[in-house]
């Protein structure tokens, strides 16, 4: 069974999802990632071969909302724990993979639209490679995955591919794998998150053309906005 990490934040106006605010306002990304999470929990959890692991950032400290959706759907439910963004993903990884002695895939709560094949497809390269990236259309990653066989160099991991690093921008994936070395680094399939007005046309589009993933937290709060 392999690992899927969960990275959220508590669904809190002007904390979530800012760069929408100029098309939906604060409140309106709020609701949009509160949906977003909530889809991913369930979607995640119900996918046979995963245990999903909800990883929150520990400021503020939760509400109900991200404990009662992890214990209806059977996720647990941490804390990150680190300085920075980059030792926040090493860590959770590393400790899921020791714990688990199985690999782990790591990824946001605001890829709605994700296929699993594509997590799949990171679970077939991590049977030959120690370490995967699923790159992001806008330049980053939006999935970082480690196998056991990572934890042999993990220093060197964390030193390399998870410090130092521009997080948040166009050039996040470039940089890290311009300091990758000699580690056993595998690209899987690219995909594109919801981060900026641009992308809800590409959400909406993708919606009306796909009947899956089911994601009805989204569709009913996009129907309520009367978006078709």
């Amino acid at each position: 069974m392999a690992e899927v990490i969960l990275f959220a934040r508590e669904p809190l106006p002007g904390r979530v999802k800012t760069r929408l605010a100029p098309a939906l306002g604060a409140d309106g990304a709020c609701e949009l990632y509160r949906a977003f999470v909530a889809d991913a929990v369930a979607e995640w959890c119900a996918r046979p071969g995963f245990r999903v692991t909800v990883a929150h950032d520990p400021d503020p400290v939760p509400t109900p909302f991200l404990a009662d959706l992890c214990r209806a759907h059977g996720a647990s439910l941490v804390a990150q724990s680190g300085a920075g963004l980059g030792e926040r993903m090493a860590g959770a990884l590393r400790d899921r993979v020791a714990a688990s002695g199985a690999p782990a895939l790591l990824i946001g709560t605001d890829l709605p639209t994700l296929p699993c094949a594509h997590l799949d497809a990171a679970l077939h390269l991590l049977a030959r490679h120690p370490l995967v990236f699923n790159p992001a259309t806008d330049g980053g990653y939006y999935l970082a995955g480690a196998s056991p066989a990572a934890l042999e160099r993990w220093d060197a991991v964390r030193e390399r591919l998870f410090t130092g690093i521009p997080w948040s921008s166009g050039a996040t994936l470039h940089a890290t794998l311009a300091r990758k070395g000699d580690l056993d680094v595998a690209l899987g399939p690219p995909w594109h998150d919801v981060d900026g007005p641009d992308d809800l046309d590409l959400l909406r589009a993708h919606l009306r053309r796909h009947p899956a993933p089911p994601l009805p937290h989204t569709r009913a709060l996009l129907a309520g906005w009367g978006w078709r």
